[in-house]
């Protein structure tokens, strides 16, 4: 897998969670990438490591953990 096909996977899942809705303005889109850096640091103050990734049995198809939360922001 490329960086190309890395991008294009990223640019589709982003439009399929709404990311791309029409309507955002500059500054919805930097409140969005704000709460997401905001859920990364909740993760680093609960004694989060920067490069563990984990899974709450509560809902086992979404990873957690700050590099989740900064990939979100990069998405």
């Amino acid at each position: 897998m490329t960086i190309d096909d890395l991008v294009r996977d990223a640019a589709a899942t982003a439009r399929a969670k709404g990311w791309y809705n029409d309507g955002k303005t500059v500054g919805d889109n930097i409140a969005l990438m704000h709460s997401e850096l905001s859920e990364a640091l909740e993760e680093y103050r609960a004694a989060g490591q920067p490069s563990v990734v984990y899974y709450n049995p509560e809902k086992p198809d979404k990873p957690e953990g700050i590099p989740i939360e900064l990939a979100d922001v990069v998405i």
